[in-house]
């Protein structure tokens, strides 16, 4: 019986010390990054390093950068933000059903379960660093 009622403390208590985004949606969330064509690398400005198309698990009121790059083409540098999630309404609700809402409603957005990362999927088209060899132009002709 002692058993029993300790785990209920324990559960207990562990609603009490989270908001409702932290216990439905976690404070990290998986980031993917595709580029065209694959097997770039891909250098995180949190020291993350993978080759795409590749998934990173991210905190989500983490902000950084996203660098891509391949031999022969630009180096593409994007810029990820967190911002508040589309089911951020639904936590806020849930937070205020519950007592305590404004303590659990501060956790929630300290830990940044009502955030996510933006954009996510970073999908990227890499250019070509130089100009196709063959293409010729012929300024005489156009005198």
């Amino acid at each position: 019986m002692k058993c029993i009622h300790a785990s209920v403390l324990g559960t207990f208590l562990c609603l009490l010390v989270s908001g409702c985004a932290t216990i439905t949606q976690g404070t990290s969330e998986t980031y993917l990054v595709v580029s065209e064509p694959t097997g770039a690398m891909v250098r995180f400005s949190t020291g993350e390093t993978c080759q795409t198309p590749c998934e990173i698990e991210k905190k989500r009121n983490s902000s950084f950068f996203v660098n891509i790059f391949k031999q022969g083409y630009r180096t593409q540098k994007i810029e990820v933000k967190n911002r508040l999630s589309k089911s951020a309404a639904s936590s806020v609700a849930g937070n205020i059903l519950m007592v305590g809402s404004v303590v659990w409603l501060s956790i929630d957005n300290m830990s940044g379960a009502m955030k996510e990362l933006a954009p996510n999927p970073c999908i990227v088209d890499l250019e070509p660093d130089e100009k196709p060899s063959g293409i010729k132009t012929n300024s005489a002709a156009a005198l």
